[in-house]
């Protein structure tokens, strides 16, 4: 009895507990072909330096150890590989993919940047990475090889568990990327819940949604379709940290969404630029429900050795280019810079380099009789260093290729027009619509997202019922960032990078002084 009792003892005490999974997700997002590490201003760093994050001999580093030691362990990408550095405009995704190809992720999903160039560039991608593209809510036209290329979901077996993946690309994308139109987009939401019951049926019970959507998005997701175990989120350049130093963070890392009867939802995601990578460990009970969690970003910093390998190709590459990117075309005596009233790396209120570069613009549209210029901010993705700016210098600020084009606007749609380009403005991430401006000022409420005060650059109120003439990049004329489309009177023959380079050289400095034409009141 006595030896039954201690039996009854242990397998009361041992089969009471419930069998535990763990799972480590690695993951990236909006990587922007940041293919060396940069600053704060978003200038690529030449030299190792505490100031510098980021970088992919760094990421390679981080990817080969983590999956040395961690036995399940997934390597995810949430989009946007494309755009935003010289790399990409000047050699499109060819680097990104042999580059990406040798880290191994598990799977990507697919970001707006990814149509940049047309579903012609993203098939390109697709053959060099063998990694699985996943997207459930975008149809491809039926000749594209695109379609048998990305799926829906992904079913992967880590530890003899099956896990359920699930792609997700922004609605928005189409409004954003002209080179979209070909595609067809679902509502995120209704298509989760399709492929929620796909997968559970399939008897997949651990979900994970890689999500190009935006943070705000990924929450309402979380909370309105509760099967879902993690979203690893892009789209935003949401940076979640635990970290108290890190005051740029928008929230923990993971956000938490709790469900009523107790189950939750994990959101992870880690700034833009490949900055940070996020490595998140969640352990599963028997059933796949999240029960404990731990993770952080990892920063690729200077105290991460670069992998020889990866950097020697981005050198090699950097010599390809050299000629062109190092052609020098003035010298400044101060930096050009981006918001300086924040750590953040984007253009908004406070931005230099978005007044020199509508202010480019306005000069080569006045002898069209252009009254204003306006840029949208997404468009600008650096500053300009003090001392040698090159051609390289410009296409980091500028890297999209747009084409000034000529509109005609009363004042009162003028300030609908700058009041659309609010309407998603944080103060804490870059708003791509948010409108840069020469020629004139405003005034705007961060709370309700209102102009409170519009004016011409010398103080003069602009007229609701005057016609005024607008020069403006031609993405934005034609329906980009959700703008209205508008008649476009004259486009221009030479690209926005083009003038802004030609003045640079002509000139041999900004069009004028930082004049902080944009306030933002409470």
């Amino acid at each position: 009895m006595r030896y039954l009792f201690l039996l009854f003892l242990l397998c009361g005490s041992v089969c009471s507990v419930q069998a535990e999974y763990a799972l480590t997700l690695l993951h990236t997002n909006d990587l922007h072909a940041h293919l060396k590490p940069f600053d704060k201003s978003v200038q690529d760093c030449s030299k190792e330096s505490a100031r510098c994050l980021g970088g992919f001999a760094r990421l390679k580093t981080i990817i080969d150890q983590t999956r040395r030691q961690t036995p399940n362990m997934l390597l995810l990408d949430a989009g946007d590989r494309f755009s935003g550095t010289l790399f990409y405009t000047l050699r499109k995704g060819r680097d990104i993919a042999t580059l990406m190809q040798s880290m191994d992720y598990d799977a990507m999903t697919l970001g707006n940047h990814e149509f940049d160039d047309g579903l012609e560039e993203l098939q390109r991608f697709s053959e060099i990475v063998s990694s699985p593209l996943i997207a459930a809510n975008v149809s491809f036209p039926p000749d594209s090889p695109l379609t048998q290329r990305v799926q829906p979901h992904l079913i992967i077996s880590k530890g003899g568990i099956r896990i359920g993946l699930i792609g997700l690309l922004s609605e928005e994308t189409k409004t954003e990327c002209n080179s979209a139109q070909e595609i067809d987009i679902a509502p995120p939401i209704e298509t989760v819940k399709k492929e929620v019951e796909h997968l559970t049926k399939a008897g997949v019970n651990i979900l994970v949604v890689l999500s190009h959507i935006g943070l705000q998005k990924d929450q309402q997701l979380a909370r309105e379709v509760p099967q879902i175990d993690v979203i690893i989120g892009g789209h935003s350049h949401s940076f979640l940290s635990n970290t108290p130093s890190q005051t740029e963070a928008e929230g923990p890392y993971p956000l938490v969404i709790k469900h009523p009867d107790n189950s939750q939802t994990l959101i992870a995601t880690a700034g833009f630029g490949g900055q940070y990578i996020g490595q998140l460990e969640v352990i599963f009970n028997d059933v796949g429900e999240v029960i404990r969690f731990q993770g952080n970003p990892i920063p690729l910093d200077h105290h991460i050795s670069a992998d020889a390998q990866t950097g020697k190709a981005i050198q090699d590459i950097e010599t390809l280019l050299s000629d062109i990117i190092n052609q020098p075309l003035m010298l400044s005596l101060e930096e050009i810079g981006l918001t300086p009233s924040s750590t953040e790396s984007f253009c908004s209120a406070d931005c230099y380099i978005g007044e020199v570069l509508s202010d480019i613009l306005l000069e080569a549209g006045k002898k069209d009789g252009a009254d204003i210029a306006l840029i949208n901010a997404g468009g600008i993705r650096s500053g300009l260093p003090a001392g040698q700016i090159t051609f390289g210098h410009v296409i980091q600020a500028y890297p999209f290729t747009s084409y000034g084009a000529l509109i005609e606007l009363t004042g009162a749609e003028l300030k609908n027009y700058l009041t659309h380009g609010l309407q998603q403005y944080r103060s804490t991430s870059r708003t791509n619509a948010f409108l840069q401006v020469a020629g004139a000022q405003y005034t705007f409420s961060e709370s309700t997202h209102q102009i409170t005060q519009l004016t011409l650059t010398d103080g003069r109120p602009i007229d609701p019922r005057k016609t005024y003439r607008i020069i403006l990049p031609s993405f934005l004329a034609n329906g980009g960032d959700g703008f209205p489309p508008q008649p476009i009177i004259k486009t221009y023959s030479q690209s926005i990078r083009d003038l802004i380079v030609s003045h640079l050289k002509e000139h041999h400095r900004p069009p004028s002084p930082f004049s902080h034409r944009i306030s933002a009141v409470p």
